[in-house]
């Protein structure tokens, strides 16, 4: 379980997290510069470590020895959330201490997500596609969302606003968790990649690993509307607005 920190190309800390024996990377999260990474011991037990990457270094701040982990999220305050697969969400101060365990029920394979603050999605395999939930730790409360086909990739956006759903087919989905409502397909692509998707709050745009490539994918609607000005060099007309933009609404001016 090694980890480098690069910084404008150059690696500028290196460090090796096992603490027995060879240690296999399971799974990780970021908040901020806070990490949380979970690595599989030979015996089957899991070791989930919360690192701070400020300043340069890579500070190994909190370390979890346990049975089994399939979901790990630094908090604020250099603690740690795990979830196991019997569904049970644990939270640790930063001596380690247990200060909170709630049970959303069984999980398996789950991809997840947490927004830094108290909300986590979990999205896990069914027979009738990917079943998402999110969790609100502030109240224990467990939403689920209507299905989107088979996830691939699941993230938040704009503080916990946003939910970015990437399905296998490259589907780009955004769940409006304030209203909580479908926000529309952001992009139509080619496959998922392993990870993210990531928000850049700086140009308010979604990062999505495709089966070919990076995209950046903004949330902001008049940047599209600007490109879509650029590529045809004309406003869209009323069918191409419903189909594309928003069905029933007024066409917008996008070369004004």
């Amino acid at each position: 379980l090694e980890v480098a920190l690069w910084v404008d190309g150059e690696m500028v800390d290196r460090k090796n997290l096992a603490t027995t024996g060879s240690v296999t990377f399971d799974g990780g999260s970021s908040v901020g510069s806070r990490i949380a990474l979970e690595g599989r011991r030979a015996d089957g037990s899991t070791e989930a470590h919360v690192l701070d990457l400020a300043g340069g270094e890579i500070r190994d701040l909190l370390l979890i020895e346990t049975t089994d982990v399939v979901g790990g999220f630094p908090t604020a305050g250099d603690g740690l959330i795990l979830l196991d697969s019997s569904g049970t969400l644990t939270t640790y101060d930063a001596s380690g201490m247990i200060t909170d365990e709630f049970a959303i029920g069984p999980v398996e394979s789950p991809l997840s997500a947490f927004d830094g603050s108290h909300l986590i999605a979990v999205a896990q395999p069914s027979s009738a596609g990917s079943e998402v939930t999110i969790i609100d730790l502030d109240d224990e409360s467990v939403r689920e969302l209507p299905s989107f086909g088979q996830v691939g990739n699941i993230g938040f956006a704009r503080d916990g606003q946003m939910l970015v759903i990437q399905s296998l087919d490259g589907a780009v989905n955004l769940w409006d968790v304030e209203a909580d409502a479908f926000a529309g397909t952001l992009w139509n692509g080619t496959g998922a990649g392993f990870g993210g998707p990531w928000y850049d709050e700086a140009s308010d745009s979604i990062w999505v690993l495709t089966s070919e490539d990076i995209v950046r994918l903004p949330l902001d609607d008049t940047v599209w509307h600007q490109r879509a000005c650029e590529a045809a060099g004309r406003d869209f007309t009323q069918d191409e607005w419903d189909r594309l933009v928003s069905s029933g609404g007024p066409v917008q001016s996008a070369c004004s």
